[in-house]
């Protein structure tokens, strides 16, 4: 798999795989990537 994939897989993630998916790719630090989505939840 290339970068260019692999990263593509990562972002797809983001998208589809829903909160758990987030928390666990979201760096410690991030104050924030992206707005919290309608109906998103919690993170924490």
């Amino acid at each position: 798999m290339s970068l260019e994939e692999e990263l593509f897989e990562i972002e797809r993630g983001f998208w589809i795989e829903g909160a758990d998916y987030f928390a666990a790719h979201l760096a410690e630090r991030c104050l924030l990537a992206f707005p919290q989505s309608i109906g998103g939840g919690s993170l924490r």
